[in-house]
């Protein structure tokens, strides 16, 4: 999947603002760039195209602002886990998409029915799925 079908997939029809990040020179996750979907989703792809060399984040949700606090989500369209070495095959419930991020290493996605439910709500149900699938 190229990278423009994965965020199209991710945030479907929503509108906001959303977030890619890089690590800085300790290896803290805290560079962030903004882009306005679907409007700068060109220039989104773009920039996800020229950081091939680095690991890049990306945020499952869109914000109200190009600023990224739980207060400005506006849309949460899939329920995320980073499953690492997890056998996805072993969930329970199996993912609508997921992505291999590097060797044995896997982001999980499910979809949701709607992409406003509250941001609490959509992680409650992430820490269900880490607890349930505990090694």
């Amino acid at each position: 999947m190229d990278v423009k079908t994965f965020f199209e997939t991710i945030f479907r029809d929503a509108d906001g603002h959303m977030f890619l990040g890089t690590r800085n020179e300790e290896g803290e996750l805290n560079r962030f760039k903004a882009f306005k979907y679907p409007e700068q989703l060109r220039q989104a792809v773009a920039y996800a195209d020229m950081r091939t060399d680095v690991d890049l984040y990306v945020s499952p949700m869109l914000y109200s602002v190009p600023r990224r606090k739980a207060s400005t989500v506006i849309s949460t369209p899939v329920v995320y886990a980073d499953t690492d070495t997890f056998d996805v095959t072993k969930f329970l419930v199996a993912p609508s998409l997921n992505v291999q991020t590097s060797d044995d290493k896997h982001h999980s996605y499910w979809f949701l029915d709607k992409t406003d439910y509250k941001p609490e709500a959509v992680a409650q149900v992430a820490r269900a799925i880490a607890v349930t699938h505990a090694s």
